[in-house]
């Protein structure tokens, strides 16, 4: 091995174990291989917020489009305005955002939620 490998080498493997054994980064390092809890996600979005303003932006639609899949996950039933509202705003965001699929995704989610298979398809 020529020595500017090994000093590659070398670099590498200890940037990965301070990155690894840092405390800062140690999360970040260690949470791909491990999978978060339902309570560590819940934890992070405010789900008993009473009110939720209108999304003014694909961020703000994104939060809405989660907390409504959150509700689905956790068997909470949606109202069929509730579900029409999404599906509008799913089909907004996607006129504007056209490459990302999230947004015919949870389309298609919503659709399922509310039986009608064929328009999730």
């Amino acid at each position: 091995m020529s020595p500017t490998a090994r000093a590659v080498l070398g670099a590498s493997l200890s940037a990965l174990v301070t990155l690894c054994l840092h405390p800062a980064s140690r999360p970040f390092m260690t949470g791909v291989a491990s999978r978060a809890s339902n309570t560590t996600l819940s934890n992070c979005i405010d789900t008993n917020s009473p009110n939720l303003a209108p999304p003014s932006t694909l961020s703000e639609a994104s939060l809405w489009m989660e907390l409504a899949a959150h509700r689905i996950i956790h068997r909470e039933e949606l109202s069929d305005k509730e579900r029409t509202t999404l599906i509008a705003l799913a089909e907004a965001a996607s006129a504007k955002d056209r490459v990302n699929p999230f947004w015919l995704e949870m389309k298609a989610v919503f659709y399922a939620n509310a039986g009608e298979l064929e328009k999730a398809t």
